[in-house]
C-alpha cells in the first residue's frame, strides 16, 4: 500500500512540475480521489463507478485529457492550496473559506442526503427522531472523518463539542469501530448504501436514515486550484452545465 502511494505522489509531481504537462493547450486536468466509492471505484481494470464516467465525459466533451491520481483525504486540500494549475478534487462540498482558494465548477451531483451508520438496532439510535436530539445525546459518540464537511445545519450541530477526529478513510474507520455500542458514522446516503452492502460489514452494520432533519440533498462540486486556466475551467464547466447532474447508477 506504502509503494502504491509513493507512486500516485511521483505521479502527481512529474504532471505538475513539468512544464509541458501543463501546458493550458494541451488539455490536461489531474482529478485526485479516494474513499470515494461508489461515486468512484477502483478495480484491475481501472476506475469504474458513476461519477468516474461522468468526469471522463465531459472532460471530453471540453477537449480535456483527465488523469486521475489517488490521494489520500488528507492530503487533497493541501495539495490544491499549493496552488498548482490545473489540478482538481472531486465530490468537494461548497463553502465560503474553501471559495477563498478553489475555484468550484456548477454543481455535478447531489449526495441523496445524509444518514447515519451505526452497529444494528442501536436502541439509542432508534430512541431519537431527529439528528439535532441524537448531536445533544451525550451517550451518543460520532467518529469524524478529519477535514470534512458536511453542510451547514450538521457542521453548525457538531461543530465544538469535541468529538473524535481520525484521519482515515471512513470505510477504515467504521471497520475499527464495529464492536462499539456507541459510536456513529454521518455519511452520504449513496455512499452508505454501497458501503452497508460489503460482505464484511452487512450483516453487522445499518443505516438509520429515519431522521427528517438530514433528508435534505447537498450539493456536490468539482473544485479546482486557483491557477487552473481559465479557459479549460470555463471548457469544463460549461461541459456540466450541458450534461446536467450526474445521476448514480
Amino acid at each position: 500500500m506504502l509503494s502504491k502511494m509513493k507512486a500516485a505522489f511521483c505521479l502527481v509531481a512529474t504532471f505538475l512540475f513539468s512544464n509541458k504537462a501543463i501546458q493550458a493547450d494541451h488539455g490536461d486536468f489531474i482529478f485526485m480521489y479516494s474513499d470515494h466509492e461508489p461515486y468512484i471505484i477502483v478495480t484491475d481494470n481501472g476506475l469504474s463507478g458513476f461519477l468516474a464516467k461522468y468526469v471522463n465525459q465531459v472532460t471530453s466533451d471540453a477537449n480535456i485529457t483527465a488523469h486521475w491520481s489517488n490521494i489520500p483525504w488528507k492530503k487533497q486540500l493541501s495539495t490544491l492550496r499549493r496552488n498548482t494549475p490545473n489540478i482538481c478534487a472531486v465530490t468537494l462540498y461548497k463553502t465560503a473559506e474553501r471559495e477563498t482558494y478553489l475555484r468550484f465548477t456548477a454543481p455535478v451531483g447531489k449526495n441523496g442526503g445524509f444518514v447515519l451508520v451505526s452497529i444494528q438496532n442501536n436502541t439509542r439510535l432508534l430512541g431519537h427522531d431527529f439528528f439535532k436530539t441524537v448531536a445533544v445525546d451525550q451517550n451518543l459518540v460520532p467518529i469524524l472523518q478529519a477535514k470534512t464537511i458536511y453542510n451547514r445545519y450538521i457542521d453548525g450541530l457538531v461543530a465544538d463539542k469535541g468529538f473524535p477526529e481520525v484521519n482515515s478513510s471512513f470505510a477504515r474507520i467504521a471497520r475499527s469501530r464495529i464492536n462499539s455500542m456507541r459510536d456513529y458514522f454521518i455519511i452520504a446516503d449513496v455512499r452508505a448504501r454501497a458501503f452497508i452492502k460489503k460482505e464484511d460489514i452487512r450483516d453487522k452494520l445499518a443505516i438509520y436514515d429515519h431522521y427528517p432533519d438530514l433528508r435534505s440533498d447537498t450539493n456536490y462540486y468539482i473544485a479546482c486550484s486557483m491557477a487552473t486556466d481559465d479557459l479549460l475551467f470555463n471548457r469544463m464547466n460549461e461541459a456540466i452545465k450541458h450534461r446536467g447532474l450526474v445521476v448514480p447508477d
